[in-house]
């Protein structure tokens, strides 16, 4: 075959797919069956037995579907050939399925897509589906093949898991856990259960023996979807299931049922073929999020914030009360003028650019609308902000899952709340009213109007069961399902994201996770992040014992998240918890692109945070436009590649002091393997491409060094 173009040959009963890195077989004789998938370039097979097709609840093993027909077209963009789509079809029972693949010409990897239709009369229950490739993995007794018994799949982009996980836990599985153990999942209302279960899902998985590797990834931005690896059998010997299409927890919800004459597509899944680990399977599968559009913005530079809750009493007395919320009293009388600009002085004082209102500057939680009376006209407010501290003005702006619960959501229309099940009007609102959409559009834009310039989307939860303990809205006149779905109120936040861009495209829009919670995403972090949407996502809670949440192994997740995505993370960190050697603040800004501070209390630790944040500004391109690399959970590297340039960020989070030599290829971090590099921060020594640099690291300390590429000898 040509090594530039992708071929599909037909022979009598099977299709042979392939390119130059890899081959996939498509037996059409005795119903379809896509198996035999193998990586040219190592020889390893991936599936090599009968591809699962299920979709009745008692089903195990599924049925091949009749084969109907195939098609095979050239996929062109603006004049070039880019590979080839195949498209088979056939049926089984009532339900048609499409089966799409398209292979690149060039390009180390696969995808696969899945269309069902209904082509019967009667709706269908599609809630059990599970199609996928099957790989052999055991003999007829139950034991593991010898071939895999250095293989394991890791997820991506949570190894280490949001909040819950902890130093040492990681989620990977050998295959010989696949044999024994269960998958779990962690429902999005109770996440601090595990619940077992069959399948373990993931947005992406990496199947690796250290050497070679295959990323599993899915992609669907119309509705939630995740990439399952599930343990099965054909004839008579274990196999693992994966790829394909699944229905897992009830997600994507349209797949639950198709009704007569309807049908659902499924999204994309890459199978990338990865020289290398898994680590590489992180950095393959954020070039395939990249493709996708959810990488790091070009010219990405988003203002310093400083929060004022650490140290303003009115969060603290709110908080004295063990309410979810504050009253209108608490407002007037604690969260005023001059509170704030003793807060703007601060921000000033230590290089902030912005300063970040968190709840109390509006007129009752969560209305959105400026409390003048107190804090002067919105307009003048941050005009005066602007002119005497150079600070811009960014809000907190939480969403219909968290309101005021004190004034009964009175500043809100009557139809933008919702309805239980029996009728009644609540006090909470609706995500997806009309009425509350326009209100709530309304009152942004005018604020952006007024010259702020970001927003936090915080308290957009499905459900929001311990402040509002209600149930979905089940208001026939909002126009949505009764009662309203999971992705019918993610699909609202992003409408309201979308009008704000449209009048206001620069104003930054975070986006707190809106299924499960603020720490632990229950929904693909890709979703909703779309064009006009949300620019960036909250960083997992990690704001409140920031630094303890690092040297406990919490936050080494946003380590996972960073070789995994350029989609930006925003958090804000309470300084007050930080120790002289800002390691905190070195370890959120070194992995959240959009940093936030906040809080003073120790004189030794401000000065250290004063001289950080000199640094940071200095260096702050690298941070939130570079490319990052992981050298390991607590070596960092940013690289602006243009420049030939890049920042190490070392951390030591034991509590003993050490010397570590750290050794890297410069084709690792980036850089151009050729030519000699100058480095400011670090003894170093270098013997080609490979660099070696020297730290003394105090305990629960961190230091930073620069690279720059030297100018070619002429």
């Amino acid at each position: 075959m040509s090594a530039e173009k992708a071929e599909c040959k037909h022979a009598k009963d099977k299709l042979v797919i392939e390119n130059s890195y890899l081959s996939l077989n498509v037996i059409l004789e005795g119903g379809i069956n896509p198996t035999n998938l193998q990586c040219k370039k190592s020889g390893m097979i991936y599936a090599d037995s009968k591809y699962q097709y299920r979709y009745l609840v008692w089903e195990r093993r599924g049925r091949l579907p009749q084969y109907l027909k195939h098609s095979m077209k050239r996929r062109m963009t603006n004049g070039s050939d880019n590979g080839l789509d195949i498209t088979v079809v056939g049926k089984t029972g009532d339900l048609e399925i499409e089966h799409a693949f398209f292979v690149p010409n060039n390009e180390p990897y696969l995808e696969e897509q899945i269309t069902v239709r209904n082509i019967g009369k009667e709706t269908i229950d599609t809630s059990s589906l599970s199609f996928g490739f099957t790989k052999t993995i055991g003999d007829e007794k139950g034991q593991l093949l010898e071939n895999l018994s250095d293989s394991k799949v890791v997820a991506v982009p949570y190894r280490r898991e949001c909040w819950f996980g902890r130093n040492g836990e990681y989620i990977e599985y050998s295959f010989k856990d696949l044999l024994t153990k269960k998958g779990w999942y962690r429902p999005y209302f109770s996440q601090a259960e595990k619940i077992l279960c069959e399948k373990s899902g993931s947005e992406g998985w990496a199947w690796t023996n250290g050497s070679h590797s295959l990323l599993i990834a899915k992609h669907n931005l119309e509705g939630m979807e995740f990439s399952i690896i599930e343990p099965n059998e054909n004839d008579g010997k274990p196999v693992i299931q994966f790829g394909g299409a699944s229905v897992w927890h009830e997600d994507p919800e349209d797949a639950l049922k198709i009704e007569a004459g309807k049908e659902v597509r499924f999204g994309i899944t890459r199978y990338a073929f990865v020289e290398g680990g898994w680590k590489e399977c992180y950095y393959a599968f954020r070039r395939f999020m990249d493709e996708q559009g959810h990488g790091t913005p070009k010219g990405f530079n988003p203002p310093i914030h400083w929060n004022e809750l650490y140290d303003h009493p009115f969060w603290w007395a709110t908080k004295a009360t063990g309410r979810h919320y504050d009253t209108v009293e608490d407002r007037q009388r604690l969260y005023t003028f001059p509170s704030l600009e003793e807060e703007a002085k601060k921000a000033h004082e230590l290089g902030c650019e912005a300063l970040y209102l968190d709840p109390g500057w509006d007129t009752n939680f969560g209305s959105s609308i400026w409390a003048a009376d107190r804090l002067l006209p919105a307009k003048d407010f941050v005009k005066y902000m602007k002119t005497k501290y150079g600070l811009n003005v960014a809000l907190h702006t939480p969403l219909a899952g968290w309101t005021d619960q004190a004034g009964r959501n009175a500043t809100y229309p009557e139809k933008a709340h919702r309805k239980d099940r029996y009728g009644m009007v609540l006090v909470d609102l609706c995500m997806a009213s009309p009425a509350y959409l326009e209100t709530k559009t309304e009152r942004l834009i005018e604020l952006a109007k007024d010259g702020v310039v970001f927003f936090m989307f915080d308290g957009d939860e499905y459900g929001r069961h311990e402040i509002s303990g209600t149930s979905p809205c089940y208001d026939p006149s909002h126009g949505h399902s009764v009662p309203l779905t999971r992705e019918e109120h993610g699909r609202a936040i992003l409408k309201l994201a979308r009008d704000i861009h449209k009048e206001y495209p620069n104003v930054l829009i975070e986006l707190h996770p809106f299924l499960g919670s603020c720490f632990y995403p229950s929904m693909p972090t890709y979703y909703l992040h779309e064009p006009g949407g949300p620019d960036e996502l909250w960083a997992f809670e990690y704001m409140w014992y920031s630094l303890w949440d690092l040297l406990y192994g919490k936050a080494i997740s946003l380590y996972y998240y960073n070789l995994a995505y350029g989609y930006p993370l925003y958090i804000h960190i309470d300084l007050r918890n930080d120790n002289e050697h800002a390691l905190a603040f070195w370890w959120y800004a070194s992995t959240c692109r959009h940093l936030g501070v906040g809080g003073k209390r120790d004189p030794k630790v401000w000065e250290a945070h004063k001289q950080a944040m000199k640094t940071y500004k200095r260096l702050k391109r690298f941070y939130t436009q570079g490319t990052f690399y992981g050298l390991d959970e607590t070596v960092h590297v940013h690289t602006l590649a243009d420049e030939g340039k890049a920042v190490v960020n070392v951390f030591n989070i034991s509590e003993k002091s050490e010397t570590r030599e750290v050794t890297f290829d410069l084709k690792e971090i980036g850089l151009k393997p050729e030519g000699k590099i100058e480095v400011d921060g670090a003894v170093f020594s270098q013997k080609g491409q490979k660099v070696t640099l020297l730290f003394n690291l105090p305990e629960k300390g961190t230091s930073l060094v620069e690279i720059r590429q030297c100018a070619s000898e002429s």
